[in-house]
């Protein structure tokens, strides 16, 4: 995929796979596997300084060079924000912790691994920060209307696509951790 094809809303990096375990109305329950991220902390809505961090890991401001050689990673999407901090998920290969560049001390980044986990997700377009608390409160009214229990203050908001995007074209996503494993009724299907 080319500029003209991201300014239309595509994404053509690597994103998480997932299993979708239902299909609601308003929004999916996924169940998404192990990874690694690298997080930097944010001030809720500031996402320049953070995105840069992380940006700087991953384009090789990782490691030392004097100690070991510096070691660009590919981008990914979505980038992943809460109200106090930006994370980005690893591409696949990055499978555990041992195969992460260590970051430079006086970055703020550090390298986590994420437990799989059951999502609720509700995807959307636009601009992702100005509509996060009301897409928020909408998935959390369709998951209590539901009685699917769920971590409120797991909230992010996922971002697919770079700034340059149409505002109208781009992928956006709010997620909050379900407190339970779900249920599935009918066959699962795997998602990549």
């Amino acid at each position: 995929m080319n500029f003209i094809g991201e300014i239309f809303g595509g994404v053509n990096v690597e994103t998480p796979a997932f299993t979708l375990l239902h299909q609601a109305t308003e929004y999916q329950v996924r169940r998404y596997p192990a990874a690694v991220m690298i997080k930097t902390p944010m001030a809720e809505g500031k996402t320049g300084s953070s995105f840069r961090a992380l940006a700087g890991f991953i384009f090789g401001g990782n490691q030392d060079a004097s100690v070991a050689p510096v070691k660009p990673i590919a981008m990914t999407a979505p980038v992943v924000s809460s109200k106090n901090e930006m994370a980005f998920i690893l591409p696949k290969e990055y499978d555990s912790i041992d195969k992460v560049p260590t970051p430079i001390s006086s970055s703020g980044v550090k390298v986590e691994e994420q437990q799989s986990c059951d999502m609720a997700v509700l995807p959307f377009t636009g601009d992702g920060w100005s509509q996060y608390n009301g897409k928020l409160e909408e998935l959390k009214n369709s998951l209590n209307r539901d009685q699917i229990a769920f971590n409120e203050s797991s909230a992010v908001l996922n971002q697919f696509n770079p700034p340059w995007t149409l505002p109208f074209m781009r992928t956006n996503e709010v997620a909050v951790k379900l407190v339970n494993p779900f249920v599935v009724k009918a066959e699962a299907a795997e998602v990549k």
